[in-house]
């Protein structure tokens, strides 16, 4: 079952600049990383830029674990939250059970649509 990381966190008055270039150094040696997550997005409220919501999706909670073997988690986590207001911050771990969309049932989120 995919394996979805979520981080909402609130990006500290003034460190929206660190922080985009933090998560952007991570992502490059990450998304290089054989045990890379599937699939990785941040959200920003369009309303409250400072509000942030990380996305990450693995093939499963084993291939979670490898990508945290890697160190990479661990240096994602000191980058970015050196720039967050840490008591504004949760980081949470769920097994996709299901998801539908447009692109009829059998689309995952994450994943092309299977055909």
């Amino acid at each position: 079952m995919r394996h979805v990381r979520v981080t909402e966190c609130r990006v500290s008055p003034g460190g929206m600049t660190e922080f985009v270039n933090s998560v952007q150094q991570w992502e490059r040696a990450a998304l290089a990383s054989a045990e890379a997550p599937e699939y990785h997005a941040v959200l920003v409220d369009e309303v409250d830029p400072a509000q942030v919501l990380i996305i990450e999706q693995f093939h499963d909670a084993d291939h979670a674990a490898r990508f945290d073997a890697t160190g990479l988690h661990d240096r994602f986590l000191d980058g970015v939250m050196s720039c967050v207001d840490r008591t504004a911050t949760s980081h949470r771990g769920y097994s996709l059970f299901y998801a539908d969309g447009a692109a009829g049932k059998r689309a995952m989120f994450g994943e092309e649509p299977a055909r």
